[in-house]
């Protein structure tokens, strides 16, 4: 249960990051730590039910179920795809990066809710 709040902290500490990257104009720190702050809410659901979350691909497969359970569609994934992309491409605009930013933060809302209080 610790390990659960502890990645349940970081995402949102990493998502305040996120913005902070934002408003300096950071796009590509910006996008990694968007996508990282919604690995860790995934992550935190994971360890709190005692699912394995080693691997990337767990986490994708735990998303597709957490999409399906919370009704948060797979846009959710999308967008952590794309923001994650985005470190590596450069690509998105500040606008577009500040857009898919607020999709994580609704994200881990309605994931966190999964979590006990």
């Amino acid at each position: 249960m610790q390990q659960t709040q502890t990645y349940r902290e970081r995402s949102r500490d990493i998502l305040s990051k996120a913005f902070a990257e934002l408003r300096d104009e950071d796009l590509l720190q910006a996008s990694e730590k968007g996508w990282r702050a919604a690995a860790q809410i995934i992550k935190a659901v994971a360890d709190n039910r005692g699912l394995n979350h080693a691997h990337h691909r767990l986490l994708i497969r735990l998303t597709h179920d957490l999409a399906r359970e919370t009704g948060t569609c797979e846009r959710g994934l999308a967008t952590q795809n794309i923001l994650h992309g985005n470190f590596y491409e450069d690509v998105l605009n500040q606008e577009e990066v500040e857009e898919y930013l607020q999709d994580v933060a609704q994200y881990i809302d309605k994931v966190e809710q999964l979590l006990p209080s």
